[in-house]
């Protein structure tokens, strides 16, 4: 009789662990189609089961904080983080670093990232969420460096490429921007932010002064400290020139917007590609250089591939430009070569 009553409460147990699981579950479906009100219901219920199921408490964070109700997915995060398991804490972390940051209180957020790295070393994400609060904070120089570490940790973080881009377009370094920015719509190019930076690469492709004249001219400006690193400043110098070039060549007076990038792309590669090669270059350098050791190694490899054509309209993707959405229905093939090509780069 006494292994019959186990069995029985054994049982129960099963049962209640694997409701609330389910619970959770459907309320992470709930979450993922965008409905957060009705996900937060599904764990309010789950946690109604078990009070200590940190889980749910992290999740209903995560969608109070989707819906931007701050206060109460702090509360969650703390509560989760209270219950102090181990599988949940790291994500919980971020969340309320992340809601602290959102509500204005940037310092609490970076103060407590600080804290939290301590323990959580290498992990990217929670580099770079500390690197976006060190940003907003004006720590250019601290977010910098966390959103390199992040990149150094997971290569292929979109997010961490594109912050690390702004950061650097907001100090005049053009160069290292653009790059960045090329490769953050190389890694995404479908998102909602996608189709915002793809525009943002173009402007920065060809801001123009108009003068009184009324002639545009591409600005030309050397990034401070660019004086003290000749090949940073050749690259700068190079760069704005390559694009003044490409504006004056008669025979692009003929081609689309899009012939024009793509030329315009090809040359820049171009251009950083051979200037990296250069030996004596490569003998001046002794630090790691994510633009010279990644970005520009890749690009230069796109353009000797014969796929600068393939990666423009790859990055151009969300665009509603009629002739760019014709190329890509009309050239999957490729495309495909393309991304076979990437597979092995």
């Amino acid at each position: 009789m006494k292994y019959v009553w186990l069995l029985l409460i054994f049982s129960a147990s099963t049962v209640f662990a694997q409701d609330v699981k389910e619970l959770i579950n459907e309320g992470i479906k709930f979450h993922d189609q965008g409905d957060y009100e009705k996900a937060i219901e599904k764990y309010k219920e789950a946690i109604q089961q078990d009070s200590n199921s940190a889980m749910a408490y992290y999740e209903m964070a995560f969608s109070y904080h989707l819906l931007k109700e701050y206060e109460q997915s702090l509360e969650s995060a703390n509560q989760a983080l209270a219950l102090n398991d181990q599988g949940v804490n790291y994500y919980a972390t971020i969340i309320k670093g992340s809601v602290l940051d959102d509500m204005g209180r940037t310092q609490e957020s970076v103060s407590f990232y600080k804290e939290a790295v301590k323990k959580y070393p290498d992990q990217y994400l929670l580099l770079f969420n500390y690197g976006v609060s060190c940003g907003r904070l004006g720590l250019r120089s601290d977010a910098q460096e966390l959103f390199l570490k992040a990149i150094a940790l997971k290569p292929n973080h979109p997010g961490s490429h594109l912050r690390l881009a702004l950061l650097k377009k907001d100090g005049n370094e053009k160069v290292r921007a653009t790059l960045g920015l090329y490769f953050f719509l190389l890694l995404e190019n479908e998102s909602k932010r996608a189709e915002e930076y793809a525009q943002t690469l173009l402007d920065w492709l060809y801001q123009t002064n108009v003068g009184d004249d009324g002639i545009n001219r591409i600005s030309i400006t050397l990034p401070s400290g660019s004086k003290k690193d000749n090949m940073m400043a050749t690259a700068e110098l190079g760069f704005s020139m390559a694009l003044l070039a490409s504006s004056e060549i008669e025979k692009q007076k003929s081609m689309s917007k899009q012939e024009k990038f793509i030329y315009d792309t090809n040359q820049i590669f171009s251009l950083l590609g051979e200037l990296n090669d250069n030996k004596k270059n490569k003998k001046k350098r002794n630090a790691p250089d994510l633009l010279w050791d990644t970005y520009v190694p890749f690009f230069y490899s796109i353009k000797k591939a014969g796929h600068t054509e393939a990666f423009c309209y790859h990055i151009l993707k969300t665009s509603k430009d009629s002739d760019i959405k014709t190329w890509l229905a009309s050239n999957t093939e490729k495309l495909e070569l393309f991304y076979l090509w990437t597979e092995t780069h």
